[in-house]
């Protein structure tokens, strides 16, 4: 049995949601599900998602890539939602949604152009880095399904906030600013050249 996975939703409490195709035997049958995990992503996983923001960006003309790499906070105001993956093939691409922060709070929804991985089949220049990154991705993805979840909070720590200088947030902003952030560090360290992965792609 194959299993392809053609949605995922990275969900405001950090849950994951994914749409999967089981295909069964010679005859191909396909068997759809949609997933919804209780647990929270594993930092890995939300930095799959933070490594698409650059591609999300570019591909809907908000900037240039070198522009980007050379200034990751600009990329801060982007955030990746849903990987909606389709085609097969030299045709096989992503569909990019989620929304750039703008003035007073406010954000704009918007989805990217269907970007193909085939770099001589693509109007997109990047397509190459897309591919290695949406492979990222679903191994992260087929890993959350398999478990891979951020670790549990223990519950000394959530006695310990009644007298931190944070009491004022609530936990899950908390929790979600540390997965967040940890997130963040590992695609830094990446694109310094210090991460290391145990995922052979």
């Amino acid at each position: 049995m194959e299993r392809k996975i053609v949605k995922a939703k990275l969900k405001n409490d950090d849950t994951v949601q994914v749409e999967f195709e089981d295909i069964i035997g010679e005859a191909g049958k396909k068997d759809e599900t949609v997933k919804h995990c209780g647990s929270p992503a594993h930092s890995d996983l939300v930095a799959a998602f933070l490594k698409l923001r650059i591609h999300y960006a570019v591909a809907c003309e908000e900037g240039s890539f070198s522009e980007y790499n050379e200034s990751k906070e600009k990329l801060d105001k982007f955030v990746v939602r849903q990987a909606i993956l389709g085609g097969d093939g030299e045709q096989a691409g992503v569909t990019l949604a989620g929304h750039k922060r703008v003035a007073h709070g406010k954000v704009v929804n918007f989805n990217s152009p269907f970007l193909k991985f085939d770099l001589d089949n693509s109007d997109y220049e990047h397509a190459e880095t897309l591919d290695m990154d949406i492979k990222s991705l679903l191994s992260e993805l087929a890993l959350y399904l398999d478990g891979k979840f951020a670790p549990v909070e223990k519950e000394d720590d959530n006695q310990l906030d009644m007298f931190s200088d944070n009491k004022d947030k609530s936990p899950h902003r908390r929790k979600r600013k540390a997965l967040v952030d940890a997130a963040a560090a590992e695609v830094n360290a990446e694109d310094n050249g210090t991460a290391q992965t145990d995922i052979d792609l």
